[in-house]
C-alpha cells in the first residue's frame, strides 16, 4: 500500500536561523504568486492550441496542489486564485463538490478537461479543509 504525505516547503529547514527560514517563505510566495499570475493569464486569454492550454494549466494546478500553512491560505485568497478554481471546474461544479468523493470517471479514460476540472477541485477543497 502506497501512502502520499503532503510536505509543507518549511519542514525540512525548521533548524536553520529565522532569518533564512523568511528568506524562503518569501522567495516560495513570489514562486506561488507567479504561478498564480500565469493562471490567471492562461484562463483570461488562451495562447495556444487548446490541448497545450489545458496541459499548462493542469500543470500549474498540480504545482498549486501541496501542503499549506495559514499565512500561505492568506495568501491563496488575496492572490485571487479562489475565482480561478471556480472557473476550472465548470459549470455544474457545485453539485460536483458537494458529492462524496468517489470515482468521476466510471472506468473510462478521462480527458484532459475533466482531469483539470477535478483538479481544481481538489486544490479548492485542500484550501477548505486548510482553514477548517
Amino acid at each position: 500500500m502506497n501512502i502520499l504525505f503532503c510536505f509543507f516547503f518549511q519542514d525540512g529547514i525548521r533548524a536553520a536561523r529565522q532569518s533564512t527560514q523568511q528568506e524562503i517563505q518569501a522567495v516560495a510566495h513570489c514562486i506561488y504568486n507567479h504561478l498564480v499570475t500565469t493562471l490567471a493569464e492562461r484562463v483570461a486569454e488562451p495562447s495556444m492550441g487548446k490541448g497545450a492550454q489545458h496541459k499548462l494549466l493542469l500543470v500549474t494546478v498540480f504545482a498549486l496542489s501541496v501542503k499549506y500553512q495559514p499565512v500561505d491560505v492568506c495568501l491563496a485568497v488575496s492572490s485571487g486564485i479562489l475565482p480561478l478554481l471556480a472557473q476550472l471546474c465548470g459549470s455544474g461544479s457545485q453539485g460536483a463538490l458537494s458529492r462524496p468523493l468517489q470515482p468521476l470517471f466510471g472506468g473510462a479514460i478521462p480527458g484532459i478537461q475533466s482531469v483539470l476540472q477535478v483538479a481544481s477541485m481538489r486544490l479548492l477543497q485542500i484550501l477548505a479543509i486548510t482553514t477548517g
